[in-house]
């Protein structure tokens, strides 16, 4: 006899290219049969069909739907009632929410429809949305369990924001080794980007936006210009508030050959491919995405000596850790690595064999079925 399939609900915000959005994509296909994924968006977005393409269903509650001032509450009204359609329909054991919005609004009106287990998967601190902490300690008696992104957020929030401990696990985010390849050979890369062989070509992934640290970087990439170092780097990211700022502050330095902003980039595997040295500023984060597919590629590292990237860098063994508010210390780190060659192929071997043995995407998946079957036994 067949035993009844684990029916899990995953409710997002959108499903347009963002970090909790990839984690869904990469992570449900590889579920065991023992389980069936469903995902819920209130906006949908770019990643539905691939979701689709790999054999998960999809829901949008307000695909297309312009939201103004004037209609914002019918809209309000139009979502709950599609959201209870859906739950009503597919009947799940457990439903996971990400991201604060999802996760107030997932709680309260999925319990009222008559989910009993549900799960909310904190992505980091809420920074702008820190006035939510209230409604979020509110309903917390709602939440079955908190799955956070890694040991660093978790301890935070027990800290912080006294989150249960016993509610919380630590679930780190996947890497999907056998999807890492480079579509172009090195030289054809290079030359798309129009970076010469023999300068270092430093990479950062990150949008442009408060936290993320470019404009402190840029103070340590003065420092590497005054000291004559042949560099680019790449800034890959969507402008979300900070390119303006981050424009002046090339100017300012005379660092517009030394630059190069990209915007949003579909081939960030040929890029990390052809980079020596990624560096990551960034201030504060969950577990970044973006520090993990560039350890996995082999990167050499240099990242802010932040706790979040602690639990992933462990400094001179797969990468560098610096102070980024400390602009010549942390160029220093880089332009080590710049005339180091032997010591960034044994920073990028170790980094990559870190994923390899403990963020591959089997690990990760094993463990969330793990958590979810002692929540419906």
């Amino acid at each position: 006899m067949n035993h009844k399939k684990i029916k899990v609900m995953h409710f997002i915000n959108g499903l347009d290219v963002g970090g909790a959005e990839r984690f869904l994509a990469k992570t449900l296909p590889m579920f065991s049969d023992d389980f069936e994924n469903v995902v819920c968006s209130i906006s949908g977005g770019k990643l539905e069909a691939q979701l689709n393409n790999n054999g998960i269903k999809t829901y949008s509650l307000a695909k297309g739907t312009k939201i103004s001032k004037t209609n914002l509450l019918k809209i309000l009204f139009q979502i709950i009632f599609r959201f209870r359609t859906v739950i009503h329909k597919e009947k799940p054991d457990i439903l996971v929410t990400y991201l604060i919005h999802a996760d107030l609004f997932g709680r309260v009106f999925g319990r009222m429809f008559g989910v009993k287990k549900i799960i909310c998967s904190p992505r980091g601190l809420l920074l702008q949305w820190e006035f939510l902490r209230f409604f979020d300690r509110l309903t917390a008696v709602m939440v079955s369990k908190y799955i956070c992104v890694s040991e660093t957020l978790r301890n935070q929030l027990v800290r912080k924001w006294k989150f249960p401990s016993s509610k919380m696990e630590a679930v780190p985010n996947g890497i999907n080794m056998s999807s890492l390849h480079a579509e172009n050979k090195r030289a054809t890369v290079l030359a798309n980007l129009g970076v010469s062989s023999k300068t270092a070509l430093l990479t950062y992934v990150a949008n442009l936006r408060d936290q993320k640290g470019h404009l402190e970087l840029i103070e340590s990439l003065n420092t590497l210009k005054d000291n004559g170092l042949d560099f680019r780097i790449l800034f890959v990211g969507a402008d979300q508030g900070m390119g303006k700022a981050i424009d002046n502050k090339i100017r300012e330095y005379g660092l517009e050959g030394y630059v190069k902003p990209l915007g949003l980039r579909s081939d960030i595997y040929d890029i990390l491919s052809v980079t020596d040295i990624f560096v990551f500023p960034s201030l504060g984060e969950g577990m970044s995405n973006a520090l993990l597919e560039a350890m996995a590629m082999g990167c050499a590292i240099v990242a802010n000596d932040i706790p979040e990237n602690a639990e992933l860098i462990h400094n001179k063994s797969n990468g560098l850790l610096g102070d980024v508010h400390q602009p010549d210390q942390f160029a220093k780190l880089i332009e080590s690595l710049i005339n180091n060659e032997n010591e960034r192929a044994r920073l990028g071997s170790n980094a990559k064999d870190t994923i390899t043995k403990k963020y591959s995407i089997p690990i990760v998946v094993e463990k969330l079925e793990k958590i979810y079957s002692s929540l419906v036994k």
